[in-house]
Parts: C-alpha cells; sequence; structure tokens
C-alpha cells in the first residue's frame, strides 16, 4: 500500500514556485519520510528541476575542511550524470602553476 502523496506534492510544487520564496529548510525528524517525499516529487518534476542528493553520512568521518571537498566532488559527479555535456565542443586551457 503506498500513502497518495499528490496534494502535498502539488502544494510544494505552488510553495517552491512563490517569487519570493529564496530560502527553504526541509526538516523533520528520523523516519518521518522526508527523503520519500522529496524522491516523489523530483520524479513528478524531474523535467523542471536537476535533484541532487547530499547526504551527510557519507562525510560523517571526515575533517570539515574534507566535507566541502567532499560535497564539491558529490555535486559535480552528479551533475555530469543527470545532464549531457559534450566535452569535444569544449575549449581547454593548460597553465603551469
Amino acid at each position: 500500500m503506498e500513502i497518495n502523496i499528490n496534494s502535498e506534492i502539488a502544494r510544494f510544487y505552488k510553495f517552491l514556485n512563490q517569487e519570493d520564496n529564496t530560502n527553504i529548510v526541509f526538516s523533520g525528524k528520523f523516519g518521518i519520510g522526508k527523503t520519500y517525499f522529496i524522491e516523489k516529487f523530483f520524479d513528478k518534476y524531474k523535467t523542471e528541476y536537476t535533484y541532487l542528493y547530499l547526504s551527510p553520512i557519507n562525510y560523517s568521518i571526515a575533517s570539515n575542511e574534507d566535507i566541502f571537498e567532499y560535497i564539491k566532488v558529490n555535486i559535480l559527479l552528479q551533475l555530469l550524470e543527470k545532464t549531457s555535456v559534450e566535452l569535444d565542443s569544449i575549449e581547454y586551457k593548460f597553465t603551469d602553476v
């Protein structure tokens, strides 16, 4: 049995698209269904949004400086996986450091 969350998905979509909406905090206690909701939402609106999933569990054993580097790499890998990039059309410049 699956709980019907279509009305909440529609309400969240409307909330996201408010003109003055610039900061969003999506929070709730463990096990309440945040990930389930977000996955369903972005599955429905995958043509309008690019969904990147960052899990704090992946970074919990690293130092603070390393965490930011891991997050940047994670974002880059997910963007490359979800978007099309034609590497043949990119000009590369190499400089001595």
